[in-house]
């Protein structure tokens, strides 16, 4: 005898584990739509969409960044973002029967979130570096500004798998779903399934509740963009020592234990981004001033500039260094072209010979010469090419460039910072963890890899370990090889 069902499953309609599927394929099927024919997927990923731009519009603002190109990158990046994310969810010619044209439906199910960062990614780094060059602004910084956020449109995304019954784990019990998620939720839990191998479309299939993948995935991206954005990304004000501990009558503040206010008068002036905001307060008729720890900080490292003077000097430096390297290169173009011209003259000079002679011993005497000279004319320039290829060659150039008395005028107090495209590779590490995981919970037949579950793994580990080497370059090499003066990275330099 069957037990009751509890008044709320009564109301809500849940099917049962075994029941037949005919009672409900029509619910699963339009589970997906709303009103019956708008399809709820890409409302959630124009939801998604909006998340990410809000937030990265709010960074970028707070950087002082342009919001222009953030504007064009929209109908650069997200388009091949969705068109990626939907071929390589849905490439599978054998199933598609070679209708190549369905990989391009981005509003059906089978969407991989790994081809939209690979080809939105690709697309987005093409765009910002190029306008790098322009603003002066690090490509670290566009992708701190946005790749985060993405996490947003992802948490928000997941849940058009839901109405899509996707996303979904392994078997579970309808009674342990119900004990910490509303029904409404758990209507739309289950596969149809047939526990039978090869068993036919005419065999009995049953209704069988799976675990809530896609709403793990989307609590996990919530909290990893909070621990990313307000932990990771303050970790140099959190773990640092502190600038009012070094100047202290510079930094008066709710810490600072010798000055929590200072008269406005002691105050010396210094070079910033933008003027310093304090908080004021009037105390026996005199005007004091306080700092909030985020301007304080603000003050000592991240809007703290160069004075003129070292502007100078280390924009000459970088002017003759280029100028160095564009000498060069002209130099070797000169040397090859002289190579070649001596060439082309001991040619023209053979040519005559030989046309003028009948005899074949002597022809062959001149070629033999001719290789000989041209080999010492070779000879002549080769180690001189040799050395200004390697002055000009772009990995070596690109290696041996050295900031590290740029970061120190920049940092004098050397302070620890996290420094830009930690976050960005934080992104990736995090995200790709979380996937990791969740991947194990996976079905065969729902992994990236599908039935190739060692593969899988091998995988994600070879794409964590490549964003934990970004992570230490960003932070620990990038900074002290490549800043320029002038340029917006993690501060205005």
């Amino acid at each position: 005898m069957k037990k009751p069902q509890i008044m709320i499953n009564l109301l809500s309609n849940l099917p049962q584990p075994g029941d037949p599927i005919e009672d409900w394929i029509e619910q699963g099927r339009n589970d997906p739509f709303l009103f019956g024919w708008m399809p709820i997927y890409p409302i959630f990923i124009f939801l998604g969409v909006v998340g990410v731009l809000v937030a990265s519009v709010i960074k970028f603002r707070m950087r002082k960044i342009p919001l222009y190109d953030l504007g064009i990158a929209i109908f650069i990046v997200i388009p091949a973002g969705i068109l990626g994310a939907s071929v390589l969810g849905k490439f599978n010619i054998l199933y598609n029967n070679w209708k190549i044209w369905e990989l391009f439906y981005f509003w059906q199910p089978g969407m991989a979130i790994f081809g939209g960062l690979i080809f939105g990614g690709a697309a987005g780094f093409a765009w910002f570096h190029k306008r790098a060059q322009y603003y002066q602004i690090s490509t670290w910084v566009y992708a701190d500004c946005i790749l985060p956020n993405v996490l947003i449109g992802q948490a928000i995304g997941r849940w058009g798998n839901l109405f899509n019954h996707e996303i979904l784990g392994r078997p579970t019990s309808l009674e342990s779903l119900q004990k910490w998620l509303p029904d409404w939720i758990v209507n739309k839990l289950w596969y149809v399934q047939n526990p039978n191998v090869g068993a036919l479309e005419t065999d009995p299939w049953f209704i069988e509740y799976r675990e809530p993948l896609f709403l793990y995935e989307s609590i996990a991206n919530i909290v990893l963009f909070i621990l990313i954005t307000f932990l990771i990304a303050n970790l140099g004000r959190m773990f640092s020592k502190k600038p009012w501990k070094i100047y202290p009558s510079e930094f008066p503040n709710i810490v600072n234990k010798q000055y929590r206010w200072v008269e406005k008068e002691k105050l010396k002036v210094w070079e910033t981004q933008r003027p310093i905001v304090y908080k004021k307060r009037i105390i026996e008729d005199r005007e004091v001033l306080k700092l909030s720890l985020w301007e304080s900080w603000n003050k000592a490292y991240y809007l703290k500039t160069l004075d003129n003077k070292q502007i100078t000097y280390f924009g000459e430096l970088e002017i003759n260094y280029e100028g160095n390297l564009q000498r060069d290169i002209k130099k070797l173009e000169k040397v090859k072209q002289q190579q070649f011209n001596d060439i082309s003259k001991t040619k023209e000079k053979f040519a005559k010979l030989i046309k003028k002679e009948n005899q074949k011993s002597k022809i062959k005497n001149y070629k033999k010469d001719l290789n000989n000279e041209i080999k010492a004319i070779k000879d002549s320039f080769k180690s001189e090419i040799q050395e200004l290829r390697k002055a000009t060659n772009w990995w070596r150039v690109t290696w041996n460039q050295d900031s590290k008395e740029l970061y120190k005028a920049n940092n004098p107090e050397n302070y620890f910072v996290i420094h830009s495209g930690v976050v960005s590779a934080s992104y990736l590490i995090g995200y790709l963890t979380v996937r990791w995981v969740l991947e194990t919970r996976r079905t065969d037949a729902e992994l990236v890899l599908k039935h190739l579950f060692v593969l899988d793994m091998v995988l994600f580990a070879l794409f964590t370990i490549f964003a934990l080497g970004l992570l230490i370059f960003s932070q620990f090499i990038a900074p002290y090889k490549w800043r320029k003066v002038n340029w917006l990275y993690e501060k205005s330099y």
